[in-house]
């Protein structure tokens, strides 16, 4: 799973079965509301959506403008959403598309931090906890 912030420059990182740099389709799918975004990368013309495209080692690194997530993806924190790198592949006139890279990614504005054990957490500002201090909250058990 990928995590981003509702706000913000961001970058994906992927490992897909087949390195396409400089032409390949993203989909996103916000699966509350079952919408899904389609956009096509050419490395000449490029995209609102993606600001850069590299790779890094084995991995190939996407990045999103903070205009992108904003006001294109919409990304809201608390959601889930769907992610696919979609190769092109064939002739010139009998393109075809297949599925390279799947993810979930989860939108939040949490920091989170696994090796510190800093973790997501749903109900972070629901409620406030009062400590009135001392042995004020006592109880009485009657068998």
């Amino acid at each position: 799973m990928k995590i981003l912030k509702p706000t913000g420059d961001q970058s994906i990182k992927i490992i897909p079965r087949v390195f396409k740099q400089f032409r390949f389709n993203l989909r996103v799918r916000d699966r509350d509301l079952n919408k899904e975004y389609l956009y096509s990368y050419t490395y000449a013309s490029g995209t609102s959506v993606i600001s850069s495209v590299s790779i890094v080692g084995n991995e190939l690194v996407i990045g999103l403008t903070d205009d992108a997530i904003q006001n294109v993806f919409k990304m809201v924190e608390g959601r889930y959403y769907d992610f696919e790198y979609i190769e092109e592949y064939g002739d010139f006139g009998n393109l075809k598309y297949r599925p390279a890279y799947r993810e979930t990614i989860f939108c939040t504005a949490q920091e989170i931090n696994q090796k510190e054990n800093n973790v997501y957490k749903p109900n972070l500002g629901s409620y406030t906890e009062h400590n009135t201090g001392g042995n004020e909250n006592k109880f009485i058990i009657i068998d």
